[in-house]
């Protein structure tokens, strides 16, 4: 009886020694106050993450109406009876015109090293002839469309950005928010049948062309 007395006191001596280093073990205190510090931190993260996710989704929203928007404007002029055709041409040019990115077409156009190559008033003459062409292009074949319905389907995202692109997890900040480009799929529906073509636009100064 004695030895067992004198075993349940050492059992109880070590495990009360046990506890008491887990206590007080050196950077036991430091070691919680990091996990303690590290839950906000984590939480902050993903909340940065989101509010970036809502800003990008929103910015894509923002496209989409616009594109909408536009289309249903030209479709009220298309099955305008009383307009005619000059009518319309002059009606699409007023809709279409301020989203079309006139300088980055003709830019991409010419090309980066032909580009380098003209004087400043070169690239001025070049780039109203390019805008006028491209103008009466738009003008004149939207205004032949015979479609009744335009459907502005979602977005397929594509970000020019170097960046971006070494690193696809890297959280998309303001600057590859600005370059973002975007194609969204139209369906046309005419008389007799869907056509389906795609719009790709990017953020130029804050608007979408």
């Amino acid at each position: 009886m004695r030895r067992l007395w004198i075993a349940l006191i050492v059992i109880a001596i070590s495990g009360g020694g046990i506890y008491a280093a887990d206590a007080t073990a050196p950077g036991a205190g430091k070691a919680q106050a990091a996990k303690q510090v590290a839950k906000p931190v984590e939480k902050a993260g993903d909340q940065s993450k989101s509010v970036e996710s809502a800003l990008v989704k929103t910015q894509v929203q923002e496209a989409h109406q616009m594109l909408q928007t536009k289309w249903d404007a030209v479709i009220v002029v298309l099955t305008n009876v009383e307009f005619d055709q000059q009518a319309k041409e002059a009606a699409i040019e007023r809709i279409v015109v301020p989203i079309i990115d006139f300088d980055g077409m003709s830019k991409l156009a010419l090309g980066r090293t032909y580009w380098s190559m003209m004087t400043a008033p070169q690239r001025v003459r070049y780039q109203n002839l390019f805008t006028a062409r491209l103008k009466n292009s738009y003008r004149t074949k939207i205004a032949r469309f015979t479609a009744r319905k335009a459907t502005v389907k979602p977005a397929l995202d594509l970000i020019n950005d170097k960046a971006a692109k070494a690193d696809p997890k890297k959280p998309t900040t303001k600057r590859t928010s600005a370059r973002r480009r975007l194609v969204f799929p139209v369906e046309l529906v005419l008389k007799d049948k869907k056509v389906s073509i795609q719009h790709k636009v990017r953020n130029v100064g804050g608007q979408w062309k």
